[in-house]
């Protein structure tokens, strides 16, 4: 079993970290329990720069399975 100061530290240990989750800038990933994740921010980005960005004519092609379009002025 844990002692109270083991369980402080880990708390505090998942704070800072979370707090990096949220607050972390668009290149970091953090690790928790083994677990990477990104960050709010990094995520963001990866998910934006997955767009496939088109002008607002028509599109010459049906998009792929999976492909998402955002239409731009």
């Amino acid at each position: 079993m844990s002692t109270a100061a083991e369980l402080i530290e880990r708390l505090q240990n998942d704070i800072n970290a979370l707090d990096v989750i949220l607050l972390g800038n668009e290149y970091q990933d953090v690790t928790l329990n083994g677990v990477t994740k990104p960050t709010i921010s990094k995520a963001l980005r990866l998910r934006m720069e997955s767009y496939r960005t088109i002008s607002t004519s028509a599109p010459n092609t049906i998009p792929r399975d999976g492909e998402e379009w955002i239409v731009t002025e």
